[in-house]
Formats: C-alpha cells, structure tokens, sequence
C-alpha cells in the first residue's frame, strides 16, 4: 500500500519537536532537484551527527543518508536511517531509497547508536550495489560512481 508513494507520510504523526527540520530539508532539496532534471553533484550532503568522523561512511555525489523519526500505521514513533541515491534509467531520472528502522534501545547511547548506524550503512550500501547490478541488466542504467 506504501509503493510508489512519497515517504513525506511516514511524519504523519511525528511532533514537530522530534523531526529533524535539516534531514527533511536535505530530503526534500535532494528529491526537487532530482524531479527537476537538475544535477544533485552540487549539493552540499550533511552527515547524520557522529558519523561523519566514520571512514566506512562516505557518499558519492548523487547520494544522501539521513536519519528521521518517523511514525508506524499505529502511530508509534521509530528512528528511521534512509539512503537516497539518483539514478538514470533509459534517459530519465530516478531516484531509489532504501531504509532501515533503528533500535528503540539505542536512545541513550550514542557511540552505540553511531556504530550500529554504520553497520546498518554497510547493509544499504551492500543492498544499493545489488539493486545497481539488477537494474543495470534490464536498463540502460548511470548512477554516481561508486566509492570502494
């Protein structure tokens, strides 16, 4: 029921307070650009807090990593870590997202919660170098280059 809608809805519930006003305008910045035709290479990517300083961390131009609370169906709140990247497929830009929910546990601490965000970047890099692989063998397909 969620596929092929915008992921604005997941705030849908979320109290002004707990929403990260910078990775929303990242975001929304990053999707307009992309929607608009224009080159995402000029943007200025900021980090989620800690992780910058991580050097299996980095992004490629075309690319975001942000992190956001969100809100379930059920309207309870979850930290959500989301990596964007704009590709091109047969001539015409995309742009694909993938996500992983944070553990609740990992409030209080946040040298946990940069390491664990780190493996879960890992996981999304691993998934995103897979869903390259796939479109790149039904599509004439360009994306950023990849950093290794």
């Amino acid at each position: 029921e969620i596929i092929g809608r915008n992921c604005r809805f997941l705030l849908d519930g979320v109290p002004l307070e707990l929403q990260d006003q910078s990775a929303r305008i990242q975001a929304r910045t990053f999707c307009s650009t992309v929607g608009s035709g224009k080159d995402v290479s000029e943007l200025t990517s900021v980090l989620p807090a800690g992780l910058e300083q991580r050097r299996e961390v980095k992004l490629a131009k075309g690319e975001l990593l942000c992190m956001q609370a969100n809100a379930r169906k059920t309207g309870e709140l979850f930290r959500n870590l989301f990596y964007l990247k704009e590709v091109e497929l047969d001539g015409d830009p995309f742009i694909i997202g993938l996500q992983a929910g944070l553990p609740d546990e990992l409030e209080a601490n946040e040298v946990e919660l940069q390491n664990v965000c780190a493996g879960i970047f890992k996981r999304l890099y691993q998934n995103m170098n897979t869903m390259e692989i796939v479109l790149s063998k039904h599509f004439w397909y360009s994306g950023s280059m990849r950093r290794t």
